[in-house]
């Protein structure tokens, strides 16, 4: 982990949708930020592990990304 980075969020991401967006690998991810959406979910904040090179890219799309991952969690109910 040492080429990663935590970024503290809050809001109701989705990790697939995170994954999907910054190319990331979706077990890579969920193995470096277990418990993500669980968290996430029940309102509490979450120190998000991600690779250096894709911290930036998350902090650009940050609120496209909050919004694509409610989108998602309302499509599936």
């Amino acid at each position: 982990m040492a080429n990663s980075t935590e970024i503290k969020i809050t809001g109701r991401y989705q990790s697939l949708v995170i994954a999907n967006e910054l190319s990331l690998d979706i077990q890579q991810f969920n193995k470096w930020n277990p418990g993500f959406e669980k968290a996430l979910s029940a309102g509490k904040e979450y120190s998000m592990r991600l690779p250096k090179d894709k911290a930036p890219l998350f902090e650009v799309k940050k609120q496209a990304l909050l919004a694509a991952s409610l989108r998602a969690l309302l499509q599936n109910f």
